[in-house]
């Protein structure tokens, strides 16, 4: 369940944002680079420092035994900061799939405390039509075949309701290649995924509309190429939608109103127009 793996990462005090404007790691800025067993920088914030707990039980505040060497002096304290004030959700998750250390935005995105994610796996947590998917997504990160892995999949709620997450890993690796542990980030992209959904509903609702109509509907861009073309206006103008879409509407045009049409799609779009008839 897992993407963007890199050997490890090191936090900064600020957040970064990519080319799709998604935020990396709210507040900080992830920079990967690979780090050797002792060195990983890992936490969570507003605890009492992990080199204590280890000393008390080598336990986090989720209850789940923590990898050795799993903080690293001078980043513990920036990457707790950064962890528990990020606006993404964000885990460290054992080979096996369970959760060793989870922020608050991944327990208000599930819907579940600290506890209850300690006491469960990603895999319980995902819908079981992704869950292969993932699984197999895993399997290739652990063999070494792929570094990283990013995937949109559902998660459950302990209602039953979904969450899309738009799901980025990545892994801490020891000196000889196996995982130690995944260093996740989630963002609930579920608004977007809805409507994206809508999106397309009334994109087919539309569509049925005009394939039934009985006059000839055809649309353009602002730029005044044919986009949409009905089986009214193959009837009409004896051209296929494939034959149509893509070229300029001024080819169903008279020649005398196709050579004006250009400034009048100027006029057109300067809010000047009016509507003339001839």
């Amino acid at each position: 369940m897992y993407h963007g793996v890199t050997r490890a990462f090191l936090v900064e005090s600020r957040m970064g944002v990519g080319q799709d404007s998604r935020p990396v790691a709210s507040p900080c800025q992830v920079r990967a680079g690979a780090l050797r067993a002792g060195e990983a920088p890992v936490g969570t914030a507003k605890e009492p420092s992990l080199r204590k707990q280890r000393a008390a039980g080598d336990r986090t505040r989720t209850g789940a035994a923590q990898p050795a060497g799993l903080i690293g002096e001078e980043s513990e304290d920036r990457f707790r900061l950064a962890m528990d004030h990020s606006a993404i959700g964000m885990c460290l998750v054992s080979p096996e799939g369970r959760f060793l250390t989870v922020n608050p935005a991944l327990c208000e995105m599930l819907d579940r405390d600290a506890e209850t994610l300690a006491a469960a796996t990603w895999q319980e947590l995902t819908h079981p039509d992704d869950l292969d998917v993932d699984l197999g997504l895993v399997d290739e990160v652990l063999s070494g075949r792929i570094p990283s892995y990013r995937l949109v999949k559902r998660f459950l709620r302990p209602d039953g309701t979904l969450v899309w997450g738009d799901l980025s890993v990545a892994c801490v690796r020891s000196d000889d290649g196996s995982v130690r542990y995944f260093i996740s980030q989630i963002v609930d992209v579920s608004a977007q995924v809805e409507a994206e959904r809508a999106l397309r509903q009334s994109e087919a609702r539309c569509r049925a509309i005009t394939d039934t109509a009985a006059d000839a509907v055809v649309t353009a861009d602002v730029g005044g190429t044919i986009t949409g073309w009905n089986t009214a206006a193959e009837r009409m103008f004896g051209f296929s939608e494939v034959e149509a879409v893509g070229n300029p509407v001024t080819m169903i045009m008279p020649e005398r109103y196709a050579a004006g049409h250009p400034a009048a799609m100027e006029r057109f779009r300067g809010g000047t127009e009016r509507q003339t008839s001839s």
